[in-house]
């Protein structure tokens, strides 16, 4: 169920302009991610620490778009595109559960106060699933696109101008 919401999330974010609806979007893509990860690994450390930080990073940018564009008004969505963004989610999630193991076991999560009473070794193999050899590509390209974005974000910032909303 999350993926396929977070698969109508993805169809539906490129579709918005304005920005505050593609702010929620952010919020509710990174809610499902956050649930998604706590279930498949064994621990929920890391759904919680991925979760604060993007919320972290959705306040910044939520003043930010309220200061620049507060009186933009919401595009409506006729119901042709939402019944073809249904039909193409459907067919795509169809498609990808021949190749997803349903296998997985959802309920063996540990809570935060468990985290001490495992051993070494499993602590290790937790982190392990994060890096492991399967995900270094796409760790690989994550890191690259933050540090990337650092770049363009310093660049662009002005520092002698200040803030984006002058005080009077």
């Amino acid at each position: 169920i999350f993926i396929t919401m977070m698969t109508m999330n993805m169809l539906m974010f490129t579709q918005l302009n304005n920005p505050l609806s593609l702010g929620m979007t952010l919020l509710l893509q990174t809610t499902l991610l956050s649930l998604t990860t706590s279930m498949i690994m064994k621990s929920s450390w890391f759904s919680y620490i991925l979760f604060m930080v993007f919320i972290g990073g959705l306040l910044i940018l939520f003043i930010y778009v309220i200061s620049m564009a507060s009186n933009e008004m919401f595009q409506n969505f006729s119901k042709k595109w939402l019944l073809l963004n249904l039909a193409t989610t459907t067919l795509l999630m169809t498609l990808m559960m021949n190749k997803i193991d349903l296998t997985m076991n959802l309920f063996n999560n540990y809570d935060m106060t468990n985290m001490d009473m495992l051993s070494k070794e499993e602590n290790i193999d937790l982190v392990t699933k994060i890096f492991n050899q399967s995900s270094t590509m796409i760790t690989t390209m994550m890191i690259i696109y933050l540090l990337l974005t650092l770049f363009v974000i310093v660049s662009i910032t002005d520092i002698f101008k200040g803030p984006i909303r002058q005080k009077n």
